[in-house]
């Protein structure tokens, strides 16, 4: 199916976006009655209305708008530069009775002109489709032109890509595989999965997912497991408490280390749901990102979450939660000073601060809690 959007249709979807443009234009860092300049060259361009151009919703990144670096582009140039900005790529249509154009790019810089009470763009028209063009082909050619452009030159992330494979009908067969398996857990990511509406988890990433869920090769691969623990993580944890890479390490944990015993997956519950000193949510995302091993964030994740469990254990019941033998399979994968940091705060007792891995010169000043 074809869906075909205004920049009006569009800002409707960012409710947060037209306010935030309001406010940079009450403290006068925005203009937005016209551009900053003329269009340059003006002569040897196409010009359109605004209102002439439209996106079309499974091609374009509708559901992905970069509202940050929009409204950072705005306050850093003062409003909308024809100059800055330079032409959007648009196909033309045939029959006559389509009298707008379509653009597969371009559609930050459509936003921040119509923001801008900007009238007229400069367009570039690539193509025109036929008045033969059926619904997909017209997808199918702006898909391509979007691949080619996007794609190609890495501008594109993996999750925007797959939900324009999706919208588009372009499914590889692990995609449509992962789609059901996400489907099945009722977990959304960017049109994949289940509805929003009935998602246990939504997630803004394919970040580690496809090791839990697809890859039966993965040390992480959870198999038949997966869509009993995501029911049980939903118990006492909110849709969207946690980044890909936690979600995808807590159901791991809960999955196969944690699996069969009842009494450690009762204790984690307690480690991620308490308030009390050393809990899940005592530690801030400079814990879950800092000194990852490159290519390992999976593992590091797990890692960090199994001792850090562990040290709040220790806290609450003075004896260890774990041992070593949870983390010889990944640490068969890091490097010697993941191990050591393991070894540390798992056999000789040191808080997690203090550990080697994650402590600096910088950090001497710190209060360090050994446990």
């Amino acid at each position: 199916m074809l869906t075909i959007l205004t920049i009006q249709e569009i800002i409707d979807r960012c409710p947060n976006l037209s306010s935030a443009v309001l406010k940079l234009v009450e403290a006068n860092k925005l203009k937005n009655d016209g551009a900053l300049d003329n269009i340059p060259n003006i002569s040897k361009k196409n010009v359109i209305s605004t209102e002439k151009l439209r996106f079309i919703l499974e091609v374009q990144r509708v559901d992905s708008i970069e509202e940050s670096n929009i409204l950072r582009n705005l306050e850093e140039i003062g409003g909308f530069s024809h100059s800055s900005s330079g032409v959007i790529d648009v196909f033309g249509y045939e029959d006559d009775t389509k009298d707008y154009v379509t653009s597969p790019d371009g559609m930050h810089r459509a936003l921040m002109a119509y923001l801008c009470g900007v009238k007229e763009i400069a367009v570039n028209e690539q193509d025109v489709h036929p008045r033969s063009a059926t619904e997909q082909e017209i997808i199918n050619t702006e898909k391509k032109f979007f691949d080619d452009k996007n794609v190609r030159s890495a501008k594109v992330s993996t999750s925007s890509q797959m939900r324009s494979d999706k919208l588009s009908g372009k499914m590889t067969p692990e995609q449509e595989k992962l789609d059901k398996k996400l489907a099945d857990a009722y977990i959304h990511i960017n049109e994949y999965g289940c509805s929003p509406e009935s998602a246990l988890f939504t997630l803004d990433s394919f970040a580690e997912v496809s090791k839990v869920f697809l890859n039966e090769k993965s040390a992480f691969y959870s198999g038949d497991k997966i869509n009993e623990t995501v029911t049980y993580m939903s118990k006492f944890l909110t849709s969207d408490a946690l980044s890909p890479k936690q979600f995808c390490a807590i159901s791991y944990i809960f999955s196969k280390p944690f699996g069969e015993d009842e009494d450690k997956k009762v204790l984690f519950k307690m480690f991620m749901t308490s308030k009390s000193k050393y809990s899940f949510g005592t530690y801030d995302e400079n814990f879950w990102t800092d000194k990852v091993q490159h290519s390992r964030g999976m593992e590091s994740a797990v890692i960090r979450l199994l001792v850090a469990f562990n040290q709040w254990h220790k806290f609450c019941f003075e004896s260890n939660a774990i041992d070593m033998s949870y983390f010889e399979d990944i640490l068969k994968v890091m490097n010697v000073e993941t191990r050591h940091f393991v070894e540390d705060c798992i056999t000789q007792g040191i808080g997690i601060k203090k550990a080697s891995i994650l402590s600096d010169e910088s950090e001497e000043e710190q209060e360090v809690e050994a446990v």
